[in-house]
């Protein structure tokens, strides 16, 4: 018997968070946010979350097998394990989905024990790096500053 813990899509893995429920996000910095989970869940429509998270980059949690072993890039590796061991159920957006055995038990940084959903993300969605840009605003003139 084989393990396949895949769902069909983003939408289908936040159905049935509540009102009121709280999530751990992983991510760090510019690595491993679940962009499509969260964009699901704002459109699910739940209410009163408590969110706790490092602070939630936006690039990508790597490859996981169908049981749900997970290996992060780079520094998506340094938050996305403890927030996916807090959970009751814990959802993994992966870029790449392959078969049990295929990984390496030294590359596993999530055993599939943690994990309860995996959302595939198409070939799209997988190069869709949204990344963070600095803002600046044009300093004041002289005479700006003077008429504060």
């Amino acid at each position: 018997m084989t393990l396949d813990k895949r769902v069909g899509a983003a939408v289908e893995a936040v159905a049935d968070i509540p009102d009121g429920a709280s999530l751990a996000v992983g991510g760090f910095g510019m690595s491993g946010i679940p962009w499509f989970l969260i964009e699901a869940l704002l459109e699910q429509g739940a209410g009163d979350l408590t969110i706790v998270s490092n602070n939630c980059g936006v690039d990508g949690a790597a490859v996981v097998d169908k049981a749900g072993n997970c290996r992060f890039h780079a520094a998506a590796r340094n938050f996305n394990p403890p927030a996916a061991m807090s959970g009751r159920i814990t959802v993994v957006e992966a870029e790449r989905v392959v078969e049990v055995g295929e990984l390496h038990p030294d590359e596993i940084h999530l055993p599939g024990i943690f994990v309860k959903r995996i959302v595939a993300l198409t070939a799209e969605q997988a190069t869709r790096k949204d990344i963070e840009k600095r803002t600046t605003r044009p300093r004041p003139t002289e005479e700006q500053e003077t008429t504060r």
